[in-house]
């Protein structure tokens, strides 16, 4: 009797693959093109924030809250407040909530009234 190995042979077929649909380098791209994209309305603001709190901050400190997208910045919801309502806000305040939603809290002017603003809005 000989002592010898059997051959086993591992072969696998691998299928063609093409760079531009799996590469990471593609996803970046996409991802980097899609944050130059110019945004409307609809993408800045998701919904006003109706709770208790809010309108009580709508009525003492002027106050109104709203949930945006979270890449938005302070200028592009400062920007839309003074084209879309034609008031300047005096400050706006963003936090990012847990769920990644990023809330802001815009205050307007003493002599001008944010419930005014806010039944243009539309949500009282």
């Amino acid at each position: 009797m000989t002592n010898y190995k059997e051959k086993t042979s591992n072969f696998f077929f691998k299928l063609p693959f093409s760079k531009t649909f799996d590469s990471e380098k593609n996803m970046k791209r996409l991802r980097k093109l899609n944050r130059y994209k110019k945004k409307s309305c609809s993408d800045i603001i998701k919904y006003p924030l109706v709770t208790e709190a809010s309108m009580k901050k709508i009525q003492y400190e002027n106050t109104i809250t709203i949930i945006t997208h979270p890449s938005t910045t302070k200028k592009k919801i400062f920007k839309f407040i003074k084209v879309s309502y034609k008031t300047l806000p005096v400050k706006i305040n963003t936090l990012i909530q847990l769920n990644g939603n990023k809330k802001a809290f815009i205050k307007f002017p003493s002599h001008y009234d944010a419930l005014d603003v806010a039944n243009k809005i539309g949500f009282i």
